[in-house]
C-alpha cells in the first residue's frame, strides 16, 4: 500500500510543476522537488484522509502542499549546513547560488500555503492552521539544532525535544492535515498527530543511525555528515552518557569545530562500536515506535484502518535497514 500511495503522489507531482518568470526561479524549485527521496509526508497525508473515511485522490493538493512545504525546510536546512549533496544531487545552492536557492525556498512556502488556500476543502482554514503551528516549530527545532552545535554537551531528553520540532511535528501534521481533509473529528485527528510525531522521532533517530552507518549510495547524503560537522545526535549522546570520564574529554576535544573533521569521524564511529551504540539507537528508535502504536490506540481503528499506519512502523522498524532504504531512497 505504501507503494502505490507513493506512485499516486508522484504522479500527481509530475503533473503539476512549477512554472512562471523568471523561470530561474520556478525551475530550480522544480529542481529540488523532482530529486526524489523518501515522500513519506505526503503518503502520510493520503494515508491519514483514507484511515477517516476520505479519498486520498482528494487529498493530494494537500499531500502536495505538505511536501512543497518540507521540500522548502531541506533547501534552507542545506544552506545553513553548507551540505554538498541532497539525494546524491548537488545541493540548490551549489547549482545555483545562495540567494537564489533562499527565494526558491521562499516561494516554495508560499506555494504550499497557496495550493491549500485554492483548494475545495471544507476545513482548509484548520489544514493552515496545522501546518503553520508545524511550520513555528520546526523553525525552533532548528535554531535548537544550531546552539546545540555551540554547547559542550546535550542531555537526551533536550535532543528528543529538538528532533519532535524540527522533525517529528510535520509528520504529525501531514496525518492530521489528510485526516482534515476528510473532515475527520478532532479525536481521530489528535491521536493521528501523536502516532506521526511519536514516529517522527523514531524515523529521525534511524536517519542519525544512517548517517554513521548507512550506505551513500542510497541514503543520497555525504557518509558520517554529522560527525563532519560535529551535531550532536542521539548517537553522540548515548555514547557520552555511557563513556568513562577520560572518554568523555576526549569526545568534547573531537567535537571541538577546530578538529580535523574526517579524525573526528573515524575516532567517534570507533567509539560508538566500543559501546554498541549501534544497538542502543536501534533500541531507542523502537521505543519511540512503540510510543506511537500506544497513541493510535486511543481511538478504534478497525484492522482495514491500521494496516497503512501498521506497514509503516513494520518497514521503519522491524524489516532490514536495505529493505527499507530500497523503498524509501528508490
Amino acid at each position: 500500500m505504501l507503494e502505490s500511495l507513493k506512485s499516486q503522489y508522484e504522479t500527481y507531482l509530475n503533473k503539476h510543476p512549477f512554472a512562471g518568470e523568471p523561470s530561474r526561479l520556478y525551475d530550480s524549485m522544480n529542481y529540488i522537488m523532482q530529486l526524489g527521496g523518501k515522500r513519506i509526508r505526503p503518503i502520510l497525508t493520503l494515508i491519514g484522509a483514507e484511515i477517516a473515511g476520505g479519498n486520498s485522490t482528494l487529498a493530494l493538493p494537500v499531500a502536495h502542499a505538505v511536501e512543497v512545504f518540507h521540500n522548502f525546510t531541506l533547501v534552507h536546512d542545506d544552506i545553513m549546513d553548507q551540505a554538498p549533496t541532497r539525494r546524491n544531487q548537488t545541493t540548490l545552492h551549489l547549482k545555483e547560488d545562495t540567494p537564489t536557492a533562499i527565494l526558491a525556498g521562499d516561494n516554495m512556502m508560499i506555494a504550499a500555503y497557496d495550493i491549500i488556500l485554492k483548494s475545495d476543502l471544507k476545513l482548509k482554514s484548520q489544514i493552515l492552521e496545522t501546518l503553520s503551528q508545524a511550520a513555528r516549530e520546526i523553525c525552533e527545532g532548528q535554531q535548537f539544532d544550531m546552539d546545540f552545535e555551540k554547547l559542550q554537551s546535550v542531555e537526551l531528553n533536550e535532543y528528543i525535544e529538538m528532533i519532535r520540532l524540527k522533525t517529528a511535528v510535520l509528520l504529525g501534521c501531514s496525518l492530521k492535515c489528510g485526516a482534515l481533509s476528510a473532515e475527520a473529528n478532532q479525536d481521530l485527528c489528535n491521536a493521528l498527530y501523536d502516532f506521526g510525531m511519536f514516529a517522527g522521532i523514531g524515523f529521525q533517530i534511524m536517519d542519525d543511525y544512517l548517517d554513521a552507518y548507512g550506505n551513500p549510495a542510497l541514503t543520497g547524503k555525504q557518509p558520517g555528515g554529522d560527525l563532519l560537522a560535529a551535531k550532536k545526535t542521539a548517537l553522540f549522546i548515548l555514547a557520552y552518557n555511557k563513556a568513562n570520564q577520560s572518554e568523555k574529554k576526549q569526545l568534547l576535544e573531537w567535537f571541538d569545530i577546530q578538529f580535523d573533521p574526517h579524525e573526528r569521524r573515524k575516532l567517534t564511529l570507533d567509539l560508538f562500536n566500543l559501546y554498541h551504540i549501534e544497538e542502543h539507537c536501534k533500541h531507542l528508535m523502537q521505543t519511540y515506535f512503540a510510543k506511537a502504536k500506544q497513541a493510535i490506540q486511543q481511538v478504534n481503528l478497525t484492522p482495514t484502518q491500521m494496516k497503512p499506519l501498521d506497514d509503516l512502523l513494520h518497514f521503519l522498524g522491524v524489516r532490514t535497514w536495505s529493505i527499507i532504504l530500497n523503498f524509501f531512497f528508490n
